[in-house]
């Protein structure tokens, strides 16, 4: 097995291969860019932004958020956008596991609920809202919970879920078919939501680390990459970050 260090959006994580070595990693001092590799040789993808986390089941693909929205924008429907997304993915899901991580002061009551999802479409959405309406009011951060929706039980080391966000939002990915996304987006665009929320993992962007300074440098001998999701490299080329209109409500 071998490894290596890159940073992802601004922070800093071994991608490891069971294969061998990732083949967006270089330690050659190159400043051109690379594309992630969405799945591996074996058929696996790595999530670049959680430390030695094998993801992706069979033939689907891992889509990672466009923080460009979800971070970088201030005033950003955050709230809607995970509510809507839980929501439209609970159809394709049977199972759910959800966490409060770090909890209000003074929050007595459970900390983590999972189980299976009703059958029926009405009973599992509601079940779905209900659980995204109590990890916001419970937690200290709107960005900081778990929340695991599958057709298998959750949560299953090694494998990413349908709707998976572990932790912090960085973190956020989604296993889906190429059919599930394009209806994914058909949701995100009637409701007025950008169609471009997520995208696929082979469309990050990652440099070596920037910088001239011996820090730098010694980062980049090593491996270690920043990545960029493809809105935020674009606002990077052009010196912008330029926002696109959104419907809040």
């Amino acid at each position: 097995m071998q490894s290596g260090w890159r940073t992802f959006r601004g922070r800093t994580h071994r991608a490891v291969s069971p294969s061998g070595p990732v083949r967006n990693l270089r330690t050659n001092g190159s400043t051109e860019p690379t594309r992630a590799t969405g799945r591996c040789p074996t058929g696996r993808a790595q999530h670049p932004t959680s430390r030695d986390r094998l993801l992706c089941r069979g033939g689907d693909m891992v889509y990672l958020p466009e923080l460009h929205y979800l971070q970088d924008q201030a005033g950003f429907p955050f709230r809607k956008a995970v509510a809507l997304t839980a929501a439209a993915t609970s159809r394709w899901s049977s199972h759910f596991y959800a966490k409060l991580i770090a909890t209000r002061p003074r929050y007595v009551g459970p900390t983590h609920r999972s189980g299976p999802l009703p059958p029926n479409p009405q009973e599992k959405a509601a079940l779905v809202a209900e659980l995204v309406t109590w990890l916001f009011e419970h937690s200290m951060a709107d960005r900081l919970f778990c929340l695991l929706l599958d057709d298998a039980p959750v949560p299953q080391p090694g494998r990413v879920a349908t709707f998976d966000h572990h932790d912090d939002t960085p973190s956020w990915a989604m296993d889906l078919t190429e059919r599930e996304f394009t209806a994914l987006q058909a949701e995100w665009r009637e409701h007025g939501l950008p169609e471009d929320l997520f995208y696929p993992e082979e469309d990050s962007v990652c440099i070596p680390y920037p910088g001239g300074g011996w820090k730098a440098r010694l980062l980049r001998a090593v491996g270690v990459q920043r990545c960029y999701t493809p809105r935020q490299w674009a606002n990077r080329r052009t010196g912008t970050a330029r926002g696109v209109r959104v419907t809040h409500e």
